[in-house]
């Protein structure tokens, strides 16, 4: 399997390739001692975040790509990295719920948030320093303040989500729950979407349902619409905002 960022792409080769973009020919590998589960940039320090297994491995990217350092985490291995917007903080989750985790960019150190601050759903605030975490396990979701690690505010979900995402605003969280569809016989799997505020983390919309098992999404600003991925049916769709509906009390 392989997971992408921009032109760069890691893999269970144990590889990282760079790829020029116009033609999609491959323009450099290296060698990341093991299966890449999760890639991050840095532009504003020209830095490559690798995550292997446990190990995040932090490559300078001027010039010649050479690895400048190596941090071990403490919750096992890696399933996401994410640069915050400022570039100052690489925040980081595993597969099984375990504590969010941070790495001050400028100083390479490595600090836990607080520790109900679990889950294994990830995503940042496209201005501020604070982080949406959902854990599976307590299906809670949480934000928190990435510069001290502390808790803003915490809902529970009741909702077993597969993915999580915010506005490109920030004034929304968009989270996708699967479930088993036995009326339909060319999926398996229908999904819906559940939105919320995120000044409050109340239900502020409802999606209508969708077919296939949506297991990621990203909002899409030019056309205002969530792009998301369905396993089972293996495509791309757009869902227009105006096709949300309102939450009623």
């Amino acid at each position: 399997s392989e997971m992408c960022i921009r032109d760069k792409s890691g893999s269970n080769d144990k590889t990282i390739r760079f790829w020029n973009m116009h033609d999609m020919s491959s323009t450099r590998k290296i060698s990341g001692d093991g299966p890449v589960s999760a890639l991050a940039t840095n532009t504003a320090q020209d830095e490559l975040y690798a995550a292997i297994g446990s190990t995040i491995k932090i490559f300078r990217t001027t010039n010649n790509i050479v690895p400048i350092a190596s941090l071990e985490s403490c919750i096992g291995e890696i399933s996401k990295l994410l640069i915050t917007p400022d570039n100052k903080h690489l925040v980081y989750i595993g597969s099984n719920d375990a504590p969010l985790n941070l790495i001050n960019t400028e100083k390479h150190t490595l600090f836990s948030c607080d520790e109900s601050a679990e889950g294994t759903l990830c995503a940042l605030h496209p201005q501020k320093a604070i982080a949406a975490v959902y854990s599976k396990k307590s299906q809670f979701l949480r934000l928190i303040k990435l510069h001290d690690g502390s808790i803003e505010a915490t809902q529970a979900v009741d909702l077993d989500l597969n993915s999580l995402t915010f506005s490109i605003s920030g004034k929304h969280i968009f989270g996708a729950t699967a479930f088993l569809n036995e009326d339909d016989e060319d999926s398996d799997y229908a999904s819906f979407f559940l939105v919320l505020k995120t000044d409050d983390l109340k239900k502020a919309y409802t999606s209508t349902v969708y077919k296939g098992k949506i297991i990621n999404a990203l909002w899409h600003s030019k056309s205002k619409s969530l792009a998301i991925i369905c396993s089972d049916t293996k495509s791309v769709e757009f869902i227009a905002r105006t096709t949300l509906k309102k939450q009623t009390p």
